[in-house]
């Protein structure tokens, strides 16, 4: 499901652009003001909804990474040894961190984040750059 809304955004966020884009060159622009706005706001909304799963999915595996750090903080060398192999299972389960995927081939992280909107971006210079060229 992330997968396909992964792609779905980066497609949207491309096209709307492209459309204010067009709106805005537009000579007659002031009459199509409310699509300029909704398009302005409908583009906010999607980046900031990816925005948020980004963020999450970032939090997420930063605090997955603490707690790993946090068991290693604790005296655990000073346990039970009973109590000490089960602390020492949570440290290696810190090595491989909780990670929300899409599809199993992208991290939800900031670094994905500003690699969707690069290529969006990427994408929409294409796109004017061929309106030009026609």
């Amino acid at each position: 499901m992330f997968l396909a809304q992964l792609l779905a955004c980066t497609i949207q966020f491309c096209l709307q652009a492209y459309f204010l884009v067009l709106y805005i060159s537009h000579p007659n622009r002031l009459s199509m003001l409310p699509s300029i706005f909704f398009i302005v706001v409908f583009s906010m909304y999607l980046i900031g909804n990816f925005y948020i799963y980004c963020y999450l999915a970032e939090m997420l595996q930063m605090e997955s990474y603490a707690f790993a750090d946090t068991t290693y903080i604790c005296e655990w060398f000073n346990l039970p040894s009973r109590k000490a192999k089960c602390l020492l299972l949570i440290m290696q389960s810190g090595n491989k961190p909780v990670e929300i995927t899409a599809g199993k081939f992208f991290v939800f992280n900031f670094r994905l984040f500003g690699s969707i909107v690069k290529t969006s971006l990427g994408y929409l210079s294409f796109l004017i750059t061929m309106k030009h060229s026609n």
